[in-house]
């Protein structure tokens, strides 16, 4: 599905579910970032890759609760560097 993300015009978001797709503590946050607007300028995704993230987000969570003890801190930074 990542790839439908990527191919719809936002490479960044498929990237970074790319990254953090192993720790699910970590993508339910990136996903919620994505989905929800809190800070109440953004525009939003264009329809079909606001379905696939929502989609995402549903496979997402039907799966265990894990995280990946490797280098949980860099990863994290590497997943929200740029979002302010």
């Amino acid at each position: 599905m990542a790839g439908g993300v990527a191919s719809r015009g936002a490479p960044g978001v498929a990237n970074r579910l790319a990254l953090c797709w192993r720790d699910t503590t970590l993508t339910d946050r990136l996903l919620d970032g994505f989905l929800v607007d809190r800070r109440g300028k953004r525009k939003g995704f264009p329809p079909p890759v606001a379905a696939e993230l929502l989609a995402l987000r549903d496979l997402h969570a039907s799966r265990p609760l894990t995280e990946d003890p490797e280098d949980q801190w860099a990863l994290r930074l590497q997943a929200f560097a740029d979002r302010r």
